[in-house]
């Protein structure tokens, strides 16, 4: 009877996989595809394209055609199968600089991915989203008209190291994976008005919270489906917000720090309610802030930048713990705080009728520059220490940005339309992303020597 049960097993076995095979052909036959020799399905992997390296100087070419899959979703036209860009060249291992269609709006995101190590690049430009891989060749793309108008959060949605990359775009909130399918129950329209965002895991065990604001201050907490929560649907705070709100978990207390500009600063549990102490009312107006996390509730530290150019500081027990006069520049004067980011620290801008200066939260200036347009240029800020930080000053108009390091001397001067990704290896090597009008250009720099970068592109 043995040998008579495995002959049953194998032939069943036999069965399952030839009406599987035969099933696929005749789907891609009525898409009017050709058969390919292996069907990538189930939890196969994507064949890998052989990378060939890029010459230094690209030339221009026309830009990778990537197959789109149309969607019978209108809210989510992102759906489709999942296409290697060199596999749908006819699998030509030349190598073609990325080109967007048209201009790209931000700086690249890089993202991790659990099919390999290699670090990701997601772009956006006026018609698309895109994945590139780590030689900056196209994975695939797909049409999203809405500009993202939040971070883009990598998440586990299911909980199996599996990574996604959630965003709100437009009136939705998108969640799709590494091949550019939609997750779950997403996209889930976000509330009317709603423009400031924060993903929230309470306890790093991926049971996500999306925390929302409006500009009348209402505030919404959904769950990681996009489920609205009771209690936050909406929280009434009953005036705007200057950022959206800080999540802060001190021992196994959690709380939403919120800001106001008229000079309030709230504090609330995961129901709403504010803690003890709570809400301060500072007497001058508010335009920053920002919080340095502790371990306590009384080593966490608010900062608050106040429009009587002050740096004041809280703790999560209602506390004032400083108060920092800063000497203002000549003429009238506008300052805000720029988060570092990793949201480890944060620095001062200022922006006079002809002059850029950013400053050290000790109010030391750091760099002036005279600009005929100052409100035109674009900060980024990098911290990975007190001497190892780079300031990232982008001229949109002149297509540029510059580094500058922490004594605000001058490091490198990057090609760049939309700003730059910086990225620090353990040796102190600089690795920058730019977006550069429809393209990605990659450069290398040696932070201790300030050497020319090179170009990768």
């Amino acid at each position: 009877m043995q040998p008579l049960r495995w002959l049953a097993l194998l032939f069943s076995f036999t069965l399952l996989g030839a009406g599987r095979f035969y099933y696929l052909t005749w789907q891609r036959a009525q898409q009017g595809k050709p058969t390919p020799p292996m069907l990538a399905g189930g939890t196969k992997k994507p064949p890998k394209a052989v990378a060939v390296a890029p010459p230094v100087q690209a030339r221009a070419m026309p830009p990778t055609t990537v197959p789109e899959v149309a969607s019978k979703d209108p809210l989510f036209p992102l759906a489709g199968a999942y296409r290697e860009a060199n596999n749908a060249a006819g699998k030509s291992n030349k190598y073609v600089p990325f080109l967007a269609q048209e201009a790209l709006l931000h700086a690249p995101v890089v993202v991790k991915t659990h099919v390999n190590r290699e670090r990701h690049l997601l772009l956006q430009d006026k018609k698309f989203i895109y994945l590139l891989n780590a030689q900056l060749k196209t994975v695939w793309k797909r049409p999203l008209a809405a500009t993202i108008k939040s971070p883009v959060y990598i998440v586990d949605f299911y909980r199996n190291k599996k990574w996604q990359y959630l965003f709100a775009a437009g009136n939705y909130w998108y969640c799709i994976d590494y091949r550019g399918n939609r997750v779950g129950r997403y996209p889930r329209k976000l509330p009317a008005g709603v423009e400031q965002f924060q993903l929230v895991d309470y306890a790093g065990n991926k049971q996500y919270r999306l925390a929302m604001v409006d500009p009348a201050g209402q505030m919404f907490l959904a769950s990681k489906s996009g489920s609205l929560l009771a209690n936050w649907a909406p929280k009434k705070l009953g005036k705007p917000c200057l950022s959206p709100p800080i999540h802060v978990r001190a021992r196994t207390k959690d709380y939403f720090v919120l800001a106001h500009p008229d000079g309030t600063l709230q504090a609330l549990n995961r129901r709403g309610e504010p803690y003890p102490g709570f809400p301060v009312q500072h007497g001058d107006g508010l335009s920053g802030v920002f919080v340095k996390k502790g371990s306590t509730a009384a080593e966490t530290e608010i900062t608050l930048l106040t429009q009587g150019h002050t740096l004041a500081t809280y703790d999560l027990l209602g506390a004032c713990i400083r108060e920092q006069p800063l000497v203002a520049t000549a003429g009238e004067t506008t300052s805000a705080l720029c988060l570092a980011t990793t949201g480890e620290a944060c620095c001062l801008v200022e922006r006079s009728k002809r002059t850029f200066t950013v400053r050290n939260m000790l109010g030391e200036v750091v760099l002036r520059r005279q600009h005929e347009q100052p409100t035109r240029l674009r900060m980024q800020y990098y911290y990975w220490g007190a001497t190892q930080l780079v300031y990232a000053i982008t001229d949109p108009e002149l297509q540029r940005t510059v580094l500058y390091d922490h004594a605000g001397k001058r490091m490198a001067v990057l090609r760049s339309t939309a700003g730059v990704t910086l990225l620090r290896s353990a040796t102190k090597q600089l690795e920058a992303y730019s977006a550069f009008q429809q393209r990605v250009l990659h450069y290398k720099l040696n932070y201790s020597t300030h050497e020319r970068p090179v170009d990768m592109a």
